[in-house]
């Protein structure tokens, strides 16, 4: 994990350990995550554990859990119309629909009903901003043009295709922050580990920027490599998951990707999938430096069911 920079002097071997902890905090949010087995994953005593978390995520470990169960729920109640709200607290790891609702009305200043009923049919044409207070209010995205002719842009500029993508071994930096993604690549980058002759990279996003601050995203640089492959220091390993995808080919400048990641969502619903609960990921497929117009060849996925 690429720390903050206020931690840029935190020993690697404390980094490697924490983030293999914050994997398994996203994966098992619905189970019971304490203290005790979380220090044993991380092998420190709990003491010592909870002072480096805090030191390295800039949250203590209960905020923590409690922040990313609440995005969580928040995201499901998106993606999930259905769904009931009790399914998504218990899903999110809340024992009880009462101690979901005080501590999401607390956490983002409205009800989860209220939350989901506030949401437009198309929410991805509509963004989240944080205000001081933590709420969540919605407002419309400025669009480089109208939603008609974004449309039109992306029709023509985007090749879409459902894809089966095999489960995929790569060797990963993590910054906290969507800021710090450039300095996670470039540490993976400068590593002392062999690299594959030819680097396949893969941006992989933790967090869904429509209900987690951007200083709070977590984000990981990564590259493909053989799935024997040793990491140290601050990297890691971690499997891609399989699974069906609905992935836009494109080339992308810089300021092109957010509308595309707006415009593929909306596809999604169109055609009926919805997001499954994993990370969305880009796969780069050049140098954008190297393009002629400055543009990235990539591939947006979303994990779908």
């Amino acid at each position: 994990m690429q720390p903050p920079k206020r931690n840029a002097a935190t020993n690697a071997d404390h980094i490697q350990r924490i983030d293999k902890v914050l994997n398994f905090i996203e994966d098992n949010l619905q189970e019971s995550l304490s203290l005790d087995n979380l220090a044993a994953i991380a092998s420190y005593s709990p003491f010592h554990f909870h002072r480096i978390f805090s030191f390295i995520t800039g949250e203590n470990l209960n905020s923590y859990i409690n922040r990313r169960r609440m995005e969580r729920a928040a995201s499901l109640l998106i993606h999930r119309p259905l769904e009931s709200i009790t399914a998504i607290a218990i899903i999110s790891g809340f024992e009880s629909l009462p101690s979901f609702s005080h501590g999401f009305n607390k956490h983002f200043g409205i009800s989860p009903t209220k939350f989901r009923k506030s949401l437009p049919p198309n929410i991805e044409k509509q963004a989240f901003k944080l205000s001081n207070n933590g709420q969540i209010q919605l407002r419309f995205r400025e669009y480089l043009c109208t939603m008609e002719n974004l449309e039109t842009w992306f029709n023509k500029a985007a090749q879409i295709d459902v894809k089966r993508i095999n489960p995929t071994p790569l060797l990963c930096v993590t910054s906290i922050g969507i800021n710090g993604i450039a300095d996670a690549y470039n540490t993976l980058l400068s590593s002392a580990l062999p690299l594959p002759r030819e680097i396949k990279a893969i941006t992989l996003y933790h967090d869904s920027l429509k209900v987690t601050h951007p200083d709070r995203v977590r984000v990981s640089a990564c590259l493909q490599v053989d799935k024997d492959q040793k990491a140290s220091g601050h990297l890691h390993t971690r499997l891609l998951g399989g699974g069906r995808h609905l992935v836009a080919s494109m080339e992308l400048e810089l300021h092109e990707f957010e509308p595309a990641w707006v415009s593929l969502f909306i596809r999604m619903r169109e055609l009926g999938y919805k997001k499954a609960d994993a990370p969305v990921f880009v796969i780069h497929h050049n140098n954008y430096k190297d393009h002629p117009q400055q543009k990235s060849a990539v591939e947006l996925c979303i994990p779908i069911i």
